[in-house]
């Protein structure tokens, strides 16, 4: 145990809770729980920023494969850390990390596992214009969520999923900066 006081608790839920009240109601938001032999875990992310893929080679499938050992001996990430403030788990989180929190462990842990998806906001080439904004989002709607995220690593961005139509539902998404209004209006979508 380290001589820093934890932000966290021994109870994974109690952290998750809190991770969920700092965070707020974004549809983006996820988590997997973990019962495990010798632990119980959670994994919350957010999906925009996340390659689920990622999370199950570097964690779920090691900790599968390894299921005498303990969460940190059985993860085979070079990209893993660990920490007791709360500030830095929230920050690498809309960095694109996944939290894991385990039951009795005042740790929590942060996996690397962004997507990776390095493309810049630019100029859509068949839509060239003369005046106003040249940047443009040219790529399918969770690319383009992708890169909102990435521009605003804010955790007051909301996002909410909402489904139109009745015979051909289509998928919407309703980005809200919360810092500019209510959570009752950012909830209305």
């Amino acid at each position: 145990m380290s001589s820093t006081k934890s932000d966290f608790t021994l109870n994974y839920t109690q952290n998750l809770q809190m991770i969920y009240d700092e965070i707020g109601p974004t549809s983006d938001l996820r988590t997997r729980f973990i019962e495990h032999e010798k632990f119980q875990a959670a994994i919350v992310f957010l999906e925009t920023l996340v390659a689920e893929e990622k999370i199950e080679q570097t964690v779920l499938l090691p900790i599968t494969i390894h299921s005498s050992q303990s969460f940190v001996e059985s993860i085979i990430t070079s990209n893993l850390k660990s920490t007791v403030s709360f500030r830095k788990c929230i920050d690498a989180m809309i960095e694109g990390y996944a939290i894991v929190t385990i039951n009795n462990d005042e740790h929590v842990y942060l996996v690397g596992a962004s997507k990776g998806n390095n493309r810049a906001i630019t100029e859509p080439d068949n839509e060239k214009v003369l005046r106003g904004s040249h940047q443009g989002f040219i790529e399918d709607i969770h690319t383009n969520l992708q890169l909102v995220r990435q521009g605003i690593q804010d955790k007051n961005l909301m996002i909410n999923y909402y489904t139109i139509g009745k015979k051909n539902k289509k998928q919407n998404i309703h980005g809200v900066y919360e810092r500019y209004c209510t959570r009752r209006a950012c909830r209305r979508g």
